[in-house]
């Protein structure tokens, strides 16, 4: 029974080493990796290294917006979690991989509800009306704007106000 006890330690130890040592490869080609960034600096970096991707590799941005929720669920963060969830959400989005960016957004949308994050669920609403509207889904697609909107007033965001409002002036020409 003890010999039986000690491989099993011994395997889960050897499990967790490989992890560590795999999560670590991962971020090593990461040129701003660092343990001592603030969630504010990982967003930034990330979220640069993403739009510098979408612009010359799909599946680099896709990767790197990957690289970033391993980042956020390493950190325990849930306001980076929440971002990077959205952000391998709007990766699928801008390459037309719209089933995928539905469920990325939405477990962003989830997320932020919980953690009661306003100021992110204002583009998650946004991009989730944006989808609902490429599914001709426009009753949706008016809720989502509307609460991008709402959300957005609340928290006196003239931009997040702005671009809900041409959201909705879109979806009026279609309805």
């Amino acid at each position: 029974m003890n010999r039986h006890f000690n491989k099993l330690l011994l395997i889960a130890i050897l499990s967790l080493v490989y992890s560590n040592i795999r999560a670590q490869n991962r971020y090593n080609e990461l040129s701003f990796y660092s343990k001592n960034l603030t969630p504010e600096e990982a967003t930034e970096h990330f979220n640069a290294k993403i739009q510098e991707s979408l612009n010359s590799s799909t599946p680099l941005a896709e990767k790197y917006a990957g690289y970033f929720l391993d980042y956020a669920t390493d950190q325990n963060d849930s306001s980076l979690i929440i971002e990077a969830t959205y952000q391998l959400g709007v990766v699928y989005y801008k390459t037309t991989q719209f089933d995928s960016s539905f469920i990325y957004v939405s477990r962003a949308k989830n997320i932020a509800l919980r953690a009661n994050d306003s100021v992110a669920l204002v583009p998650i609403y946004r991009t989730l009306g944006a989808l609902d509207l490429i599914n001709n889904k426009t009753g949706e697609s008016l809720k989502n704007f509307t609460t991008s909107y709402k959300y957005a007033s609340q928290l006196n965001d003239s931009l997040g106000m702005a671009k809900s409002l041409n959201n909705l002036s879109i979806l009026s020409q279609k309805m």
